[in-house]
């Protein structure tokens, strides 16, 4: 007994740090994963991948010099994964290994500066450890956030133990090597790792200022490197690699966004007021709301915190003992006030981000500050300073009140009691306040966005599958940006990261605009499409080898009808993978002898399908590739022509709403390609095959155009389920308008209202109105209108009239017309609604301007991707006046955009490339291996990752011995790497390798000859100090 009431402090501690225990407690056989918490289905695979600074896997590879930082984390995970645990176990060591590290620092710490007061040790720790801004941290298991949260106290103690002199230099340094382990998880954002050194800064900075003496000053920042050289020498496998990307890639001003990524810094800003941040409530996830429900749309507790009084007092309670703490100054703490003062002011004004009022300081140094932008998360950055302030001021407070002295015993018992108490309410009642993180309320379960995933046996059995599978890529389909799969798992990245180390493609969530997504949505169109031969060419450029069609996956897609069974390669559970293409997938590393100049060259190249897989297409502006000696006379040409149509389709979309492109009549019985011809070439018309039927174009037969108003006949010379390709036409430079006749059909039966009637009755008001087809007794825009439609609605809902579109094709884009005429009342609109049977996919709604006479109105509609029906809607919406609402309607019309491509090809030069054998094997994922033969010829090599100038190619003879030979290094199918190789021997080998790996390397070996030095001193000195002793 009496030893447990000497160590029930510790006693609680450990049954703090089981908190994550609970988190399974009655969960079954379940993994917390999805979203951004990536749990690995295979921890080794994951835990290797951390030991390259390039990531192969995902979309053509990235730079990944600082997700290395995660090491040690994945080490965790690996460990009892490879002693024989199965994945939930793994999870669970993990989660309390970090956990209880978070509450064990946070423990440490106190007790090094809250002596003998257990009570006030504990209440550090839970509002240290037990606090919202942890909600989403270990929501997600931000490995960032967690190893930040759990070096500093650590960090902290060890300078609070060498002020006292409780510790040795040589032992301080070595622990520190232990507290930069910790937080090596950090550096996978740096923002958090710098955010680290900012925290323990201002602890020495407050000292300095509480005590301005020289020697002590001096003695502090020796301390201060005895902590951060050690540290920061740990850390350099990938503080280097990292420090080398961000200073060669990435611009000093609007770094987040000039390398593709989203910057939600306004966003994330929206309600981080200072009231907010000082309340931890700054989560921008808590603010959506359900506006039919009126409940929080992502984080169902929220609302408590919200609404809830005991919720909203607690909230401002914290904050308000953290200033009275303040007030309550004692001199012999002067140090630590100081420090979590400052600490209180720059978390809360950081962290607020550019909310104002303090946002204009922030915007500030997001524009004058270099690299500023990489904090795009403020909040989440910055709150631990927040944090560790609140907790210290709190718990400086309550020391403070149990120190405190009376002038009677008994008044002194009485007082001490009646503090002691109120530290346990906080503590209890923080924990209460706290509820979704000791309970697993924060992995949302019940709900269909829950974190409890129970992953098919199906999942985990495919795995062998697919190492053994047919090479190249993987291509998720469907084609979202996240996956949301029927047995719950929900993710922006491909499951099949978590499960295999095979290379993947997908569309990214958070690079939409990069040149892999470009190439890759137009893969995914043509595979949609049935254009199969486009497809294969897209996919060669891609190295796809296998198509990934999850069948489980909950989205509005198209099937793919057109991927038959010959295409299987494989079938696990509701996992489908098919072959493709179907005789083989293009390598990642060969040689062409068809390049390419295209015209444009930016990031929308949908003509790479007018090509073959292994045809180069490279930027006629490149200046590397314009050094190529007689570039020209070894290269053909792609143009692109200009579709009207679709210029005035995207024009239409990407202007705001307005009425003047709604107030006019568009022609689209006609087609204008403009192309631009640099130079005089013969070049082949190649037409997209898409449907040219729908739009009178007889295949079979030559098609009439005309050329800058001279009309001419294109004879056709092939065609594939792809294209139509015409019989090469010379033309002089210059530029050509191509006028194409089409008859676009008019897709609303009856909707001129003089024949049949063509509509049914509808709306919210279930048509329940007047409707007539009246006989014109006015001009109207249409000289063939003789009846029009009146709709009279004096119900309390809108009625409508409703057109099913015949013929309806998702693949296309439309354009609606209609004639209008507003009468009295409200003003009319048009709805398109878009229905998979009994599920609305999307609605599109046209509000007129009130109008006395008739008048044209106009717009574009582009429709969900999915087999379903389109629905037009003329709508007389609902008004309060008694007389209610009458709009007429007349001359319906709905046309197909006519969007298919037309590309131009010029092949005719003569002089071609050599294309030597090539033979390779991936060693890593920063290094590949080739042997070259029959290169007699000038030559190029490809390899299909995503470029960048570190992308090294050494060439070495069959004895292994370097060449001097520096060949041009330049971007090639728009965003691979391609070298132009010359007077090499007939045969060589090479080597492609990523230069910071051998940043990384380097950093390896000096963390470890850090760790083995330091655990070497350490021993020796602890030997000679025994010798002394004895």
């Amino acid at each position: 007994m009496k030893k447990l009431f000497t160590y029930w402090p510790y006693l609680i501690i450990i049954l703090f740090g089981l908190t994550p225990l609970l988190w399974f407690y009655k969960k079954g056989d379940v993994l917390i994963n999805g979203i951004d918490t990536n749990f690995p289905l295979d921890p080794e695979v994951w835990f290797m991948r951390r030991f390259y600074v390039w990531n192969s896997v995902a979309n053509g590879g990235l730079d990944f010099s600082s997700s290395t930082a995660g090491l040690f984390f994945h080490l965790i995970q690996v460990i009892p994964y490879k002693l024989g645990f199965n994945l939930q176990q793994v999870q669970m060591i993990s989660l309390v290994f970090w956990f209880f590290l978070i509450v064990l620092g946070a423990f440490l710490f106190a007790r090094v500066v809250f002596t003998k007061k257990p009570l006030v040790q504990l209440l550090f720790v839970s509002l240290y450890s037990f606090n919202i801004y942890l909600f989403n941290s270990w929501e997600n298991v931000k490995v960032a956030n967690l190893s930040l949260m759990a070096a500093i106290p650590f960090a902290l103690m060890l300078l609070v133990l060498l002020r006292q002199k409780a510790i040795t230099i040589s032992l301080a340094i070595l622990f520190s090597v232990s507290v930069g382990i910790i937080l090596s998880g950090a550096g996978i954002n740096p923002a958090y790792f710098i955010s680290f050194f900012i925290i323990i800064s201002f602890y020495i900075l407050a000292e300095i200022v509480s005590n301005f003496n020289k020697q002590f000053i001096i003695s502090r920042l020796r301390h201060l490197l005895v902590i951060c050289i050690p540290l920061l020498l740990v850390n350099l496998f990938w503080v280097l690699p990292t420090f080398f990307f961000i200073s060669h890639q990435i611009s000093s001003s609007g770094s987040i966004d000039k390398i593709g990524f989203t910057n939600w810094i306004d966003s994330l800003s929206e309600n981080t007021s200072i009231l907010n941040v000082l309340r931890l409530q700054g989560a921008w996830d808590w603010y959506p709301v359900d506006t039919q429900t009126n409940t929080p749309y992502y984080i169902p507790y929220a609302s408590n915190y919200f609404y809830k009084l005991p919720f909203i007092l607690f909230s401002l309670l914290l904050p308000l003992l953290a200033l009275l703490s303040l007030l309550k100054y004692e001199n012999k703490n002067r140090h630590l006030y100081v420090a979590f003062g400052a600490m209180l002011v720059i978390g809360v004004f950081l962290g607020a981000g550019t909310h104002l009022p303090t946002g204009a300081v922030f915007r500030f140094l997001l524009d004058h500050l270099p690299f500023f932008t990489l904090f795009r998360s403020p909040w989440y950055i910055f709150t631990p300073l927040t944090v560790m302030a609140i907790a210290g001021l709190v718990s400086l407070l309550f020391y403070n009140l149990n120190r405190a002295r009376t002038s009677g015993s008994k008044i002194f018992l009485l007082f001490s009691l009646v503090v002691s108490l109120l530290t346990v309410t906080i503590i209890i009642g923080n924990f209460f306040y706290s509820y979704p993180l000791i309970s697993g309320k924060i992995f949302r379960p019940g709900r269909p966005d829950s974190f409890y995933v129970q992953f098919p046996d199906y999942v985990i059995q495919s795995k062998d599958r697919l190492i053994n599978a047919s090479e190249g890529r993987i291509v998720s389909y469907p084609d979202r940006e996240m996956e949301n799969f029927e047995w719950g798992y929900r993710g922006i990245e491909t499951v099949l990261q978590l499960l295999v180390d095979r290379e993947t493609l997908f569309l990214p969530l958070n690079m939409p605009d990069s040149p892999v997504a470009s190439i890759l949505e137009e893969f995914y169109l043509n595979l949609k499409k049935g254009e199969i031969t486009a497809a294969e060419s897209l996919a060669g450029k891609l190295n796809i080898g296998l198509v990934f069609n999850k069948k489980d996956q909950v989205a509005v897609s198209y099937k793919l009808d057109y991927l038959s069974e010959d295409y299987l390669s494989f079938q696990s559970g509701k996992w489908v993978f098919y072959k493709f293409p179907d005789l083989g997938f293009t390598p990642k590393i060969f040689t062409t002898d068809k390049i390419f100049f295209s015209y444009p060259y930016n990031s929308e190249l949908p003509f790479f399908s007018a090509l073959k897989s292994t045809d180069l297409v490279l930027n006629p502006y490149d200046n590397i590739v314009r050094e190529i000696v007689d570039i020209d006379k070894v290269s053909g040409s792609v143009v692109l022509a200009q579709n009207s149509q679709v210029v005035n389709f995207l024009d239409y979309k990407k202007t705001d709403s307005h009425l003047s492109n709604r107030l006019l009549s568009r022609d689209l019985s006609e087609v204008i390609f403009t192309v631009e011809f640099n130079e005089d070439q013969v070049y082949q018309p190649i037409l997209e095959r898409y449907r040219l039927e729908d739009f009178g174009v007889d295949i079979t037969k030559g098609i009439e155009i005309e050329i800058n108003n001279q009309k001419h006949f294109w004879a056709i010379q092939d065609i594939d389920d792809s294209s139509v390709y015409f019989y090469p036409v010379f033309f002089p430079k210059g530029t050509y308008q191509i006028k194409i006749k089409i008859v676009n059909k008019n897709l609303v039966e009856y909707g001129s209202f003089n024949g049949e009637i063509g509509f049914t009755k509808g709306g919210e008001g279930k048509g329940e109105g007047l409707y007539e087809t009246v006989e014109t007794k006015e001009q109207s825009s249409s000289e063939e209108m003789e009846k029009f439609l009146s709709i009279t609605n004096i119900n309390k809902a809108d009625i409508a009239a409703i057109f099913k579109l015949s013929s309806f094709n998702p693949m296309s884009d439309y354009y609606f017309e209609a004639n209008y005429k507003q009468v009295y009342g409200n003003h009319a609109q048009i709805l398109i609604t878009q229905w998979d049977q009994d599920k609305l996919l999307k609605v599109g709604k046209e509000t007129m301007p009130n109008y006395p006479n008739w008048r044209v109105f106009s717009f574009y509609y582009d429709p969900v991707r999915a087999k379903s029906d389109l629905f037009i809607e003329l709508t007389a919406p609902y008004i309060k006046d008694p007389l209610g609402t009458t709009v007429l309607f007349d001359d319906i019309k709905a046309y197909k955009v006519f969007s298919n491509k037309l590309v131009f090809v010029n092949k005719n030069n003569s002089a071609i490339l050599s294309t030597p054998q090539v033979t390779f094997k991936k060693i890593s994922p920063t290094l590949y291996e080739a042997e070259i033969k029959d290169a007699d010829k000038p030559h190029l090599i490809v390899f299909s990752e995503n470029y960048s100038p570190f992308w090294q190619l050494s060439l070495y003879d069959e004895k292994g011995l370097k060449l001097p030979i520096n060949p041009l290094h330049f971007s090639a199918n728009l965003y691979a790497n391609a070298w132009y190789l010359e007077n090499t021997p007939q045969s060589y080998k090479i080597k492609i390798s990523y230069y910071p790996q051998e940043l990384f390397l380097l950093g390896i070996k000096i963390a470890a000859v850090t760790v083995v030095f330091l655990l070497i001193l350490t021993l020796v000195i602890s030997i000679r100090q025994r010798r002394y002793k004895v």
